[in-house]
């Protein structure tokens, strides 16, 4: 799972790799634990994965980026400018 850029002014780049298909669910939450963003639940195929996700109108500040695959979280904080 990779982020960029980050610290982030406008958008996050996702980047992730699927080795088989799989139903994923992109989420964003601020440091109290509150869901503050989430892309609707994608089906994707195996290989490389690239998403970007709007954070244009999210106060400055920390988040915790979860990427669920099938229930499997992978987490990476990121920062709003």
């Amino acid at each position: 799972l990779v982020t960029y850029p980050n610290p982030a002014d406008n958008f996050v780049n996702v980047l992730f790799r699927l080795e088989e298909p799989a139903d994923v669910r992109l989420s964003l939450y601020d440091l109290q634990g509150r869901l503050v963003r989430q892309l609707p639940p994608l089906t994707k195929a195996l290989g490389e994965q690239s998403h970007r996700i709007d954070v244009r109108t999210l106060p400055s500040g920390t988040y915790e980026l979860v990427l669920d695959i099938e229930g499997q979280r992978f987490t990476r904080r990121v920062v709003r400018k």
